[in-house]
């Protein structure tokens, strides 16, 4: 019995790496409609082709790129929207400890925004988790994923910072 022919595209590369590359164009419209940004569209793409080569055991190369740039694009969109809720809390704490406080003390706040910000990023997590957001070391360490004496050694370094450059300021 006789298999029939199978149709092969003639512009279609025939090396299954070219074809994947041929996909990059379309990868990048998935990720960017995702997202809503073109260059985050274009990481993800990159970041997928990445994995790609990591990987030898896809059967699927086209479809396997597709399902990673939809997965990182929820997680981008995720971490966006978590890190713009935490800003908008942020910002609505901000005004309304500014209308608590009187202009005196605007200069203090000032001072110490000023300070936080020349910390590490591991340093200010940890105290605006422990004195903005009040939560407990163990809370803090479970948030981080870190150890409590993680917690504890960077409480006490960042505050050791905050307190140099308060000091140097005055």
């Amino acid at each position: 019995m006789d298999r029939p022919s199978q149709i092969h595209v003639t512009d279609a590369p025939e090396d299954p790496a070219a074809q994947a590359e041929a996909l990059r164009p379309s990868l990048v419209r998935l990720g960017a409609a995702v997202t809503g940004d073109l260059e985050t569209g274009r990481d993800l793409a990159q970041e997928a082709y990445l994995a790609l080569a990591r990987r030898d055991d896809v059967r699927d190369p086209e479809a396997w790129l597709r399902r990673v740039v939809v997965n990182q694009a929820r997680s981008w969109v995720r971490r966006q929207s978590r890190h713009r809720s935490y800003l908008s809390r942020w910002e609505r704490w901000r005004l309304e400890r500014a209308d608590q406080l009187g202009g005196a003390d605007l200069a203090d706040q000032l001072a110490v925004r000023e300070a936080l910000s020349r910390l590490s990023a591991q340093h200010r997590a940890v105290l605006v988790l422990r004195f903005y957001d009040d939560l407990s070391v163990p809370q803090i360490a479970s948030t981080l994923g870190v150890a409590e004496g993680t917690v504890k050694s960077r409480l006490h370094r960042g505050l050791a910072r905050m307190k140099e450059a308060v000091d140097a300021d005055d």
